[in-house]
């Protein structure tokens, strides 16, 4: 009976093993494999996939096909970007509904969706990468320490979704007009628009300060200018 059920488990990997070589892209979901047996199956085929090396595991549920470093250890055969692309992907997720906060090993992964549920703990290599949402976000959010990990892209979409979360309306007030008033004394007759009006307020309401705000105004416009530049 234990020899049957060995041969059962190894035709599983086997199974399997094939179904993620012919899968395009890197990541696979449990999901993924969840058809070809068992709950208890599932689980014992992709430990040994993971200890065999074909696969990594980078969270709950979630694993990427595997390649060797170059001291012969597994690791996902992709880049960090490519990976944290393919899984927001496999969520659903739009890619414009997604800023990024960078503090090198550490990476949160701000998804500005309304009602969505997907809050995950990956690891990719040696990098942390927290997948959170709005809801998660109102619960215990707070502003990296240093305003150089603030996102470079997607930066409306951080600042809307900082709002939200602190309840910040965006309608104009006279806050807006006062902001202003401000840049048109300090020789900048440019106009705030809707990102630069939240960021005012955001500052007025301290959720901010005065070099968060500069950093995030420079890369809202630094990105603006890319965009325009690549029409």
């Amino acid at each position: 009976m234990h020899l049957v059920r060995t041969e059962v488990k190894m035709l599983l990997v086997q199974r399997m093993r094939i179904s993620v070589l012919k899968r395009t892209g890197v990541v696979v979901f449990r999901s993924d494999l969840a058809p070809l047996g068992g709950p208890t199956q599932i689980s014992e085929a992709l430990r040994t996939l993971v200890d065999d090396g074909v696969l990594v595991r980078l969270g709950e549920g979630i694993y990427a096909k595997a390649s060797r470093d170059e001291h012969g250890a597994p690791v996902p055969a992709a880049t960090l970007q490519e990976v944290i692309r393919e899984v927001l992907s496999k969520l659903d997720v739009k890619s414009a509904d997604v800023c990024i906060e960078d503090q090198g090993t550490r990476k949160r992964v701000i998804v500005g969706a309304p009602n969505r549920k997907i809050d995950r703990h990956l690891l990719i290599g040696s990098c942390q990468v927290e997948i959170v949402t709005h809801g998660a976000m109102a619960k215990s959010f707070t502003l990296p320490q240093d305003p150089a990990c603030f996102p470079r892209h997607n930066v409306a979409k951080y600042v809307e979704v900082l709002a939200k979360t602190h309840r910040i309306s965006s309608k104009r007030t006279g806050l807006d007009r006062w902001a202003e008033a401000v840049s048109r004394a300090a020789g900048d007759t440019v106009q705030l628009d809707k990102v630069g009006q939240t960021l005012a307020r955001l500052k007025q309401r301290q959720v901010i300060n005065g070099r968060q705000m500069a950093h995030l105004m420079n890369n809202y416009m630094t990105e603006q200018e890319e965009a325009h530049s690549d029409v």
